[in-house]
């Protein structure tokens, strides 16, 4: 397993995000992305940093795709449209405690 240094000086010269975290239940983590993969686009859109990100997530139609790279190679990953008029399936508990535990936040002892 490569280190996080590592990761992000890769990410840095693909000119990719460097994905550090996905929330249990998300569509992301049903499409099977993972720590420690680097995104790359996002719909078509290049992802070299968090603004062109947010660029190209506001561009949202019906489901969205994204390529990352990992273990060497880029992948092409599709992953479902969310009906924001539908319930999410993401529990609020679950959620709070993936960034708990990512050290997002810290836990009160």
């Amino acid at each position: 397993m490569q280190s996080m240094k590592s990761i992000h000086s890769i990410a840095e010269t693909m000119g990719g995000l460097v994905v550090t975290g996905v929330l249990p239940g998300s569509p992301s983590e049903r499409a099977g992305v993972r720590y420690g993969d680097i995104l790359l686009r996002y719909n078509g859109m290049p992802t070299p940093d968090f603004r062109a990100y947010v660029e190209a997530k506001s561009q949202e139609a019906d489901g969205f795709r994204v390529t990352i790279f990992r273990d060497g190679r880029e992948l092409d990953l599709t992953l479902e449209a969310v009906d924001s008029s539908a319930p999410s399936p993401i529990r609020l508990a679950a959620a709070l405690d993936h960034l708990a535990n990512a050290r997002i936040f810290g836990r009160a002892s």
